[in-house]
């Protein structure tokens, strides 16, 4: 049976050459009637659900819904971190005086128990002293006289006369007692501590005397502190240097202590010296 499919072509009666393959002689002919196109037919039972196709594009965004109503308050957050402080405001006026209050009591100075320091020197001469100071008064030096070595040493002294703002009130200087002779040169206020600081010490410079080789005091420097403590001043040597000069020895006060006088050993020169404490 052969079938064609020749749309277009009214009903009749036709000749069909067929050829075969592609030669152009035809191997056979063959009558064709092509009857008028029949009625549709009745439609067929619908098919089977295909595959569901892919997914379109995204539609256009509706349009916004009307605002719902206002949710109920939540509960309070946790406190926040503290800001940075704030720049400082202006200075208000000042304010009224207040009354003027009691004199306090007098204060007072105590000093402590005597003690001395070990001696410098030799053991020539005679000895002297002790020189102290008064009563309620300390030691601020020596004034007197030296030239090779120490000739003389005046001792020289200050009363406590109360406590002030910063510290004991001193009174004026006053001199309580001599040693040695009246040779040399004056050295003034070369051994006399400054205003303030006490005698806490002294600075010896020993030498071989010129008579028997027994130590004497050659040269002499004060070790002054100030009250309720600060730096210690220690003063340049008075005395001329000997050629034959032995050790330098520190005569010092122990810690809180001052010099109150001295005693020692004297001829016509210093022979020896101990420092008295309190």
């Amino acid at each position: 049976m052969l079938w064609a499919n020749i749309a277009g072509i009214a009903p009749g009666s036709y000749q069909l050459q067929v050829s075969n393959g592609p030669a152009t002689v035809q191997n056979a002919r063959f009558e064709v009637t092509l009857g008028a196109v029949g009625p549709t037919g009745a439609t067929g039972a619908t098919g089977a659900t295909g595959p569901t196709g892919a997914q379109g594009e995204t539609g256009a965004t509706g349009a916004t819904g009307a605002t719902g109503a206002t949710g109920a308050t939540g509960a309070t957050g946790p406190t926040g971190a503290q800001g940075p402080t704030g720049a400082m405001g202006l200075q208000g006026p000042p304010g009224p005086t207040g009354a003027t209050g009691a004199t306090g009591a007098a204060g007072n100075f105590a000093l402590g128990p005597l003690v001395e320091t070990p001696a410098a020197g030799g053991p020539g001469g005679s000895a002297f002293g002790p020189l102290d100071c008064p009563e309620g008064s300390i030691s601020v030096g020596f004034s007197g006289r030296s030239g090779d070595d120490i000739d003389r040493a005046v001792v020289l002294c200050r009363s406590l006369d109360g406590i002030g703002l910063f510290g004991p009130i001193l009174g004026p200087i006053v001199n309580d007692g001599s040693v040695g002779g009246f040779g040399g040169a004056d050295y003034g206020a070369a051994l006399t501590c400054p205003a303030g600081p006490a005698l806490t010490g002294v600075r010896v410079r020993q030498a071989p005397g010129n008579v028997g080789g027994s130590a004497i005091v050659d040269q002499l420097a004060v070790r002054c502190t100030p009250f309720g403590g600060g730096p210690v001043e220690i003063s340049a040597f008075v005395g001329g240097q000997s050629v034959n000069a032995g050790a330098i020895v520190d005569l010092n006060c122990p810690a809180g202590a001052v010099a109150v006088g001295i005693r020692g050993r004297q001829g016509a020169l210093m022979d020896q010296i101990v420092v008295r404490c309190r």
